[in-house]
């Protein structure tokens, strides 16, 4: 093989296994994991807060959720309050176990508006929002 060719393939080796090793390494990023995956095995980071640190309706709903009469299905169901932030705002969800038909069904603004998913973008939130955490746990 002609030595100039020889270089040339050469280059384009080390080119393409360089690209590889960048998409590769972009992948990786703890953020890009599957966000219903950390949900359904509880692999979110863990914050815990008091009700006294909480936004007052959120207290107020979390304190509602304790209650023998409860709106969230009782049972062996986990319960869980996580915390995100999407466009700049927090947002808590209420992950009630499955119980619900979707996951994000329970989400909420920082003022304690619940999401209307038919006039917010879902998918957006679902692969923009960021720093989930887990805040409190009402049943393990």
């Amino acid at each position: 093989m002609n030595k100039k060719y020889f270089m040339k393939a050469i280059c384009l080796i080390f080119l393409v296994a360089g690209f590889g090793i960048a998409a590769t390494s972009c992948g990786s990023d703890e953020e890009e994991e599957d966000l219903f995956t950390r949900v359904q095995t509880n692999s979110l980071p863990i914050r815990l807060v008091e009700k006294s640190q909480m936004p007052e309706w959120l207290a107020d709903l979390v304190t509602k959720a304790e209650s023998a009469d409860s709106e969230i299905p009782t049972g062996t169901r986990p319960i869980r309050v996580y915390t995100s932030v999407w466009n700049g705002s927090n947002y808590y969800t209420i992950f009630d176990g499955w119980a619900s038909s979707w996951i994000f069904e329970q989400t909420y603004s920082q003022d304690g508006a619940r999401i209307d998913w038919r006039t917010v973008n879902s998918g957006d939130f679902y692969s923009e929002s960021r720093n989930w955490a887990c805040i409190y746990i009402i049943r393990e």
